[in-house]
């Protein structure tokens, strides 16, 4: 986005209007703070706010105190975040302009900031602002995040009833309109609700299990990783141990995965970066030169003309050459680097499996030590032989 939008202002620098270019800055904030590039995103966001107040665009103003209050809330910054979104809604009162789609966003913002203030009856009301915005004008996916946004400070109110029923409903709206993986959060808050009162962790295993189904089912590119994580926890405390392994292997497959992941869209960005950028530049370099010496040799007979450029193209080809060398060079460092790293992490998820393998271990032979059954001690005295043998295996591989 950076690359792409940085261009646009090099290439239309003088055409671009202020509220254009504030548009761009918006977008950059907004893939900065996906980053968790807080300084580069505020940076963006006020150059944005700027733009607008300097072009009198009201409208995106609005737009931007909303990102900005989010910006604050999610950095824990609730007093700015709630300045921001006072000042927004002051501006759009005071305005012509009608949308109802950043009204709605307006609500839902404030309410978040005074539940995560813990001003839960305000918090309350301005959700209930935006829910009843968005049935008005029939906007199914912000109905859905204001069910959603309900859920949370019911929650916190400690009804839980309505809080899932609430929940229920933004994960049954987000379906129905193909908001899929906002309907996966919606599936993890109700079932972290049902864990925070203390529900039994047995009822709780078909709640992650379907969860993880869905996903799969309909290839959502989401991270399972944390579902894995808290399904295995359930097992453990059901008792479960053999499921529970399964579960913290396939939470540690997709985290691995999602690492492998990042890695290779760092190396893509790497690789873009150097075709579409400075593949680009040495290009129009190229060219300015041959443009530079068919002007200077513009009086040359033809001849001399031809074997000039000739040269020049030559010796233009060896630079080319071995800047291409000397960057590739410098990726294949890069990506030596990434690899220690990854098997860094691998070492790192293996000495975790034997630590587990050993705790385990440990439990029983404690268990062993109290038990005063001799078939039991036998039984136990079975489980931990197990265990060590898959601890000696996991060493051997």
């Amino acid at each position: 986005s950076k690359i792409l939008l940085n261009s646009l202002r090099t290439e239309f620098n003088n055409n671009l209007s202020p509220s254009l270019n504030g548009l761009i800055s918006v977008h950059l904030g907004n893939t900065f703070h996906a980053a968790h590039l807080t300084d580069d995103a505020l940076e963006q966001y006020l150059q944005a706010l700027r733009l607008f107040e300097n072009s009198g665009d009201l409208e995106n103003q609005v737009g931007v105190y909303t990102n900005l209050a989010e910006f604050y809330r999610s950095i824990g910054e609730y007093a700015k975040a709630k300045t921001y979104i006072i000042k927004g809604l002051q501006l759009y009162n005071g305005s012509n302009f009608n949308s109802a789609p950043k009204l709605i966003k307006l609500y839902n913002r404030y309410a978040a900031i005074e539940n995560e203030s813990a001003r839960l009856d305000t918090s309350i009301h301005y959700t209930l602002k935006a829910l009843q915005l968005s049935i008005h004008t029939k906007d199914k996916y912000n109905e859905a995040t204001s069910w959603n946004e309900l859920g949370f400070s019911l929650k916190n109110k400690s009804l839980t009833d309505s809080s899932y029923k609430c929940y229920q409903k933004a994960i049954d709206i987000w379906k129905s309109i193909g908001a899929q993986t906002e309907a996966v959060h919606a599936m993890l808050n109700q079932v972290q609700l049902l864990s925070h009162i203390g529900e039994n962790h047995k009822k709780l295993i078909p709640y992650y299990h379907n969860i993880i189904d869905f996903v799969k089912e309909n290839k959502i590119e989401y991270w399972l990783n944390e579902a894995y994580y808290e399904l295995a926890t359930c097992y453990y405390f059901i008792g479960d141990s053999i499921n529970m392994y399964k579960c913290k292997n396939l939470s540690a497959s997709e985290m691995l995965h999602k690492m492998r992941s990042q890695y290779n869209a760092q190396v893509n960005d790497i690789q873009e970066k150097y075709e579409n950028e400075k593949y680009k530049n040495e290009i129009r370099e190229v060219s300015e030169a041959l443009n530079e010496t068919k002007k200077d040799l513009s009086f040359i007979k033809k001849e001399n003309l031809m074997i000039y450029i000739l040269l020049l193209f030559i010796s233009a080809s060896l630079v080319l050459i071995y800047f291409l060398w000397k960057k590739i060079n410098k990726a294949n460092k890069e990506l030596l680097q990434k690899n220690k790293e990854k098997d860094s992490l691998i070492q790192e998820i293996h000495h975790r499996v034997k630590n587990n393998l050993q705790f385990v271990s440990s439990l029983i032979n404690m268990q062993i030590g109290i038990s005063k059954s001799d078939d039991e001690k036998e039984t136990l005295l079975d489980v931990s032989r197990r265990i060590k043998s898959i601890a000696l295996v996991h060493q051997m591989l």
